[in-house]
């Protein structure tokens, strides 16, 4: 199936898909989807797409926009999309002493590629922008901002143990705290929560978080395996430190395997404090710096510093960077 040079308007559906919706269990299936735009579509599962798909079948979403679709009950507001056949290929297993770290290994069925694409302002249940299960899946050159969702991830969901994901060149950016729509506020804007076990990599790719909450998750892996950062960044907003929680180990089911277990939190200074800097990290460790200075004279201050009516703010020094009011 391929579409192209399409632009879809309030395109809505009752089921699945407020645009495309298709099942195809069989599997070996191709869908082509580029330059083409969906906007404000609603549909029960996947805003504007619904897929899934059986084994050995391929996507391709290249050069599209998806702006303000919503999927407000269930999965993936821009997209939703399931393959299946993916085969553990090494269940990872190791002795209950070793402290050899080794994940699960899987051969993935189909493809999934998303390049070149947009999304902006989508929402949902989780995956504002994209739910994915199963598959590999490449997100190449893409760009998403301000989406969410109202639990899991507001941008990108990944589910089941097998879908591995490579993140490549791409942007992610939230420039707001909510988003109001049909009667519900939205505020989780996560980037990235995955539930998988089978790799994620990041490749120049930078997560830019702007907006100033007491306490924002960028990114989540909850039970997963190898977890790759290369050339990439993460930024909190000004006047908030990055924290990253590890709590990676090993578990034992029907054997023993290593889980990575990673929460990357963005922390504003207290009330009363202020830090002209912004956390951030350089791969996954966070670096040090950000330090909360007391609130001067004339501002008041909540991890970020404003000026109160009629006083001016000037610098006084720059390492940490620091302003008096007069």
């Amino acid at each position: 199936m391929s579409i192209k040079n399409t632009s879809i308007t309030k395109s809505r559906a009752f089921g699945p898909g407020g645009f495309i919706a298709i099942t195809e269990g069989l599997g070996g299936m191709c869908v082509n989807v580029s330059n083409s735009t969906f906007t404000n579509c609603t549909g029960y599962v996947g805003g504007a797409v619904y897929l899934t798909l059986g084994s050995q079948s391929n996507v391709t979403i290249s050069s599209c926009k998806f702006v303000n679709n919503s999927s407000p009950t269930a999965p993936g507001g821009g997209i939703y999309i399931e393959t299946a056949g993916d085969k553990l290929v090494d269940a990872g297993c190791v002795r209950k002493s070793s402290t050899h770290v080794k994940y699960r290994k899987w051969m993935h069925s189909s493809l999934i590629q998303i390049l070149d694409t947009e999304f902006i302002g989508n929402v949902a249940l989780l995956g504002g922008a994209c739910y994915f299960a199963q598959g590999e899946v490449h997100l190449e050159r893409c760009r998403f901002v301000d989406n969410f969702a109202s639990a899991g991830s507001g941008h990108v969901e990944i589910h089941e143990d097998s879908t591995g994901v490579v993140v490549l060149d791409s942007r992610f950016q939230q420039n707001r705290n909510t988003k109001y729509h049909q009667g519900v506020t939205y505020s989780t804007a996560t980037f990235i929560s995955t539930e998988s076990t089978a790799p994620i990599v990041f490749q120049n790719t930078t997560l830019d978080l702007r907006t100033m909450g007491e306490s924002d998750t960028i990114l989540r892996f909850s039970k997963g395996g190898e977890v790759e950062f290369n050339d990439s960044m993460i930024y909190c907003p000004i006047g908030s430190s990055l924290t990253v929680f590890n709590f990676t180990n090993k578990i034992t089911q029907n054997c023993t395997i290593w889980i990575t277990s990673l929460q990357f939190d963005c922390h504003a200074c207290a009330n009363g404090l202020y830090s002209l800097l912004r956390g951030h990290s350089n791969g996954t460790a966070p670096t040090s710096g950000l330090q909360c200075l007391s609130c001067p004279f004339g501002a008041s201050c909540a991890g970020y510093i404003k000026a109160n009516d009629g006083f001016f703010g000037y610098p006084v020094q720059d390492f940490p960077p620091a302003l008096n009011f007069t």
